[in-house]
């Protein structure tokens, strides 16, 4: 009898940890940790975010009829925190996280989306700083929108996974 009682704290000594972290949870509803999301046309250019941070700087606005390369100079615009036209790491940290935070929701810790965050803004200064300066100019955060830009697959992982396989396929 005993030895059952010990067998089953073990299983729930073991189990336990399995079951919390949501990585081992294969099927459920943990959103994936989108990799490329300053680059994602849906989460740069979600005008509700854009109104909410301008309201700061311009007042009411309503971003809802405007173009979506508006959008994104405001995106832009709204994340240069010192004015100087530039993007820093920091900045470009908190547009990041400023757009990620309602996606993720409680799904992640805070330490893990740090991590993530920091791992994302070190990829967007290695590929879109074209002039190696550590800032992201305008220019350069544009042509990085037209080169990796896609309207909606980015955030959904299978969807960039089956465009993968469809071109080594051809």
């Amino acid at each position: 009898m005993v030895y059952f009682q010990i067998l089953g704290i073990f299983f729930l000594l073991i189990w336990n940890p399995v079951t919390s972290n949501p990585e081992n949870l294969k099927g459920s509803q943990v959103p994936a940790f989108p990799s490329d999301a300053f680059h994602n046309k849906t989460i740069i250019t979600d005008h509700h975010h854009l109104e909410d941070e301008l309201k700061h700087e311009i007042g009411d606005i309503d971003l809802g009829n405007v173009s979506e390369d508006e959008l994104e100079f405001y995106y832009f615009t709204v994340h240069d925190f010192d004015h100087n036209k530039l993007l820093d790491g920091l900045e470009i940290l908190a547009a990041l996280q400023d757009s990620l935070e309602h996606y993720l929701g409680e799904a992640f810790t805070k330490e893990d989306k740090m991590k993530h965050y920091i791992t994302m803004t070190d990829e967007v200064l290695k590929e879109d700083d074209l002039d190696k300066d550590g800032f992201l100019s305008f220019v350069e955060y544009m042509h990085s929108q037209k080169r990796t830009a896609s309207p909606t697959t980015i955030l959904d992982k299978n969807a960039k996974d089956k465009t993968g396989s469809q071109k080594s396929g051809q």
